[in-house]
């Protein structure tokens, strides 16, 4: 079941993205663009000696047992209503749904000329379509179709790894310590086993939401390795650089970085 941080002891197990994880802050690093090289550096992440000592922070912090961390979505969306999002300067005076408050930095040098902040639940209800002005928005590739994006937005450009998004799975403590070891161990087998699988998944899922945006009209972009350099030049640094500088705990988030770049 997926659930948000403020549910988290209401159920038994569930999984939260880690963006949503207010508490552990250092979640934030996830929102810099191009952080992982590609897929199978993203991938290396749920196994890593990084995702164990956030795992304790998460246990700490909300009192959980975390079992696993899902890799969810490496393609991002970036949906146009005229034309697809190529050069870094295309973004320049339009009006941009762009979700993180990280992201802020990022338009230092190219200037929308709206930021909108609309996340899921209400692009979902139809928020993306209220407001006539906004023709540019950034977000999952799954998301295009589940908030009929393909009404309005009729171009994609897919980028992989602009962000990469990540699920927690979570087992609530009194559930766990109620469980004995052999069924502790089977648990966390199935959770490691999953674990893995979820990389094929994201794998499928992608090439699924693309040939549906196809066969809802949508024209598609796919983000070549020349661009990619353009797009991490232009805005990676911008973003996390804006992250360190608002935190208290700077020092260890660039160590984190850096556990991050040496997987």
């Amino acid at each position: 079941m997926h659930c948000c941080w403020s549910s988290l002891r209401r159920f038994q197990a569930c999984a939260v993205p880690s963006f949503f994880l207010p508490r552990v802050s250092a979640f934030k690093i996830f929102e810099i663009p191009y952080l992982f090289r590609d897929k199978a550096h993203a991938a290396k992440y749920p196994d890593s000696e990084l995702a164990r000592l956030f795992s304790s922070r998460i246990e700490d912090a909300y009192d959980v047992k975390v079992l696993a961390h899902f890799l969810v979505a490496h393609n991002v969306s970036i949906t146009s209503t005229d034309k697809p999002m190529v050069l870094p300067e295309d973004f320049s005076g339009r009006y941009v749904n762009d979700d993180f408050e990280s992201f802020a930095p990022m338009w230092m040098n190219v200037k929308p000329a709206k930021r909108y902040s609309i996340g899921f639940t209400a692009a979902a209800a139809g928020a993306l379509h209220a407001d006539a002005q906004l023709d540019t928005s950034i977000g999952m590739l799954q998301n295009n179709v589940a908030q009929k994006q393909y009404t309005k937005f009729h171009y994609a450009t897919i980028a992989p790894g602009f962000y990469t998004f990540f699920y927690t799975f979570v087992i609530n403590t009194d559930v766990w310590n109620n469980l004995t070891e052999a069924q502790r161990a089977g648990v966390q087998r199935a959770a490691h086993a999953t674990q893995k699988l979820a990389v094929v998944n994201e794998e499928a899922t992608a090439i699924h939401h693309i040939a549906l945006n196809e066969a809802l009209g949508v024209k598609l972009h796919m983000q070549t390795a020349d661009e990619r350099d353009a797009w991490r030049t232009e805005f990676s640094d911008k973003v996390r650089d804006g992250i360190l500088n608002r935190s208290d705990n700077a020092d260890e988030l660039r160590a984190y970085i850096e556990m991050i770049e040496a997987l």
